[in-house]
């Protein structure tokens, strides 16, 4: 599909919530990276072009971002591998614009979910928190894949009006409600 694309003059751009190193390693193994391939990362937060290597991040929120992360690090404790957050045994997926963790049992989402909902209110934090079907993302907010979109478009000269987004999870429903065609 990408190629078909591609070979009609259609720029294309990848959204994701995982870092744009991640995003770029996975285009290069794919080779769906090429020199007009766009990143949108961090679901939003960080918009990077593989070719110059500009990177643009999102920092309108950045310091409730690091006291989120600070708040977890003095709460948590080691699990052996992995750590121990509210009675949850967790994982941090490092990212510099938002704050995320996998929890080793899907069954504990929603109480991770609170908890962290619990820190971000009582701290008066600027932050968004999204539940995925496998993880917890606590975003900046206003940030988000539609606004990272956005910015790609206003650099490209490009609208919404005119963008196919495809889509799977729940940090993806404000950017398909910002295309002309959103895909699901």
């Amino acid at each position: 599909v990408v190629d078909e694309l591609d070979a009609q003059g259609m720029r294309v751009c990848f959204a994701s919530g995982k870092h744009a190193w991640y995003v770029q390693g996975g285009l290069v193994w794919s080779g769906l990276l090429d020199d007009n391939t766009l990143i949108v990362a961090e679901n939003g937060g960080v918009i990077f072009d593989p070719k110059t290597r500009r990177t643009i991040m999102e920092d309108k929120h950045i310091r409730d971002v690091v006291t989120l992360r600070n708040v977890f690090r003095n709460l948590h404790s080691k699990d052996g591998g992995f750590l121990r957050f509210s009675g949850v045994t967790v994982w941090e997926e490092p990212k510099e614009t938002l704050f995320c963790l996998f929890p080793n049992n899907l069954g504990d989402l929603s109480k991770l979910k609170d908890s962290l909902q619990q820190i971000v209110d009582i701290n008066g934090l600027d932050l968004t928190v999204v539940q995925n079907p496998d993880s917890i993302d606590v975003l900046q907010s206003g940030i988000n894949k539609a606004t990272g979109l956005q910015y790609v478009c206003d650099w490209l000269g490009l609208s919404l009006d005119n963008i196919i987004a495809f889509g799977d999870s729940y940090n993806d429903l404000e950017m398909l409600k910002s295309v002309g065609f959103p895909i699901t």
